[in-house]
């Protein structure tokens, strides 16, 4: 089955209008968001639910893997469900993500949905067989997205349901531009930030609570982790990485790997960064970073793919062998 682009929001916010109808109508809805969720899919996720349900729409978050803790502000244990084999929906929306790369397990559900709609903002690469797709990769966070396609909607809601939302997309923006120091900030992300004030979030606890406060064990983990940091390069690749004895030791899941880079942003000279946890014995999940530089092409070749200074993937195999190839594609490519 081909796929349909979908160009415009408005066209956008007509695939939505449509999804919600048939949910009036008796048809089901279910939203996923890519494995290893983060504060941007999850939250838009979290934030479409309760403004839908405002308008009296019921749908459910399926979600695979360890939520976020860092996200208990928004209740995610009270509105996700963990994926089943059974499950089945008439229509799926799909978020901050387009490829069964990865959706993981939740690819079951695609080809059991009537409608597949997605809504993601990172660079295309190979989008799922039959859905309709709005991608916008100049865009700072989905939730901003979300954002432009819905806001009037937030007009009809009461006070709680609009500033949960809000909250919820302020999480978003938050989480993709690490509280306003990466490259992608711009006039949207501010103008839309001032307008999210409106409805009442309180931006400072938003921030503490997900991208700072942190129990003792995952300071100790954070710590553990920066003392592997290696210099390439002449110091401008700065590597470093999470054993699976670190989260252990600490009774850590693996959520806890989350925005880690954010630790070593600002490094003096380095360029490049480049950060893996150990998701099992040979399974390694990696990320790379950089201001300056096109890092998505080194994720691509490695069978990933993200934002030009924001990619990651995953690879399988004898760690020396990995980090030491993907080391030379960077020298290669980046410095060559």
């Amino acid at each position: 089955m081909s796929q349909k682009k979908i160009n415009t929001l408005a066209s956008l916010r007509e695939k939505i209008d449509i999804m919600l109808e048939a949910t009036k109508a008796n048809e089901s809805l279910a939203i996923i968001t890519h494995n290893n969720p983060d504060g941007d899919g999850l939250a838009a996720c979290l934030g479409l639910k309760k403004l839908f349900a405002s308008l009296g729409i019921t749908l459910d978050i399926i979600l695979q893997g360890e939520s976020l803790d860092k996200l208990d502000y928004l209740q995610v244990a009270d509105n996700v469900l963990a994926l089943t084999p059974e499950m089945q929906y008439d229509n799926l929306l799909i978020i901050d993500c387009h490829g069964y790369d990865r959706i993981g397990q939740a690819e079951i559900l695609v080809p059991r949905a009537k409608r597949v709609l997605i809504i993601d903002h990172h660079i295309i690469t190979s989008v799922i067989a039959g859905a309709e797709y709005y991608i916008a990769p100049e865009v700072a966070s989905v939730g901003i997205i979300i954002y432009n396609a819905l806001k009037d909607l937030l007009q009809k809601c009461d006070t709680e349901t609009s500033n949960y939302f809000a909250t919820a997309i302020y999480t978003t923006i938050i989480n993709d531009t690490n509280n306003f120091l990466n490259t992608n900030v711009d006039e949207e992300v501010f103008k839309i930030s001032a307008e999210l004030l409106e409805y009442g979030i309180n931006p400072a606890d938003i921030t503490l609570k997900f991208l700072f406060q942190k129990s003792p064990q995952e300071f100790k983990m954070v710590g553990q982790s920066l003392s592997t940091i290696e210099l390439y390069h002449e110091n401008r690749t700065l590597l470093f990485h999470t054993t699976r004895e670190f989260l252990d030791s600490n009774k850590l899941d693996d959520s806890a790997t989350s925005k880690m880079t954010q630790w070593v942003k600002g490094v003096k000279e380095v360029e490049v960064v480049l950060y893996y946890w150990q998701k099992s014995k040979d399974e390694y999940k990696f990320s790379i970073r950089s201001e300056i530089h096109n890092v998505q092409q080194i994720a691509s070749i490695f069978g990933g793919g993200g934002h030009d200074k924001a990619s990651g993937f995953t690879a399988v195999g004898d760690i020396k062998e990995i980090t030491d190839k993907v080391l030379a594609e960077i020298n290669a490519k980046i410095y060559g």
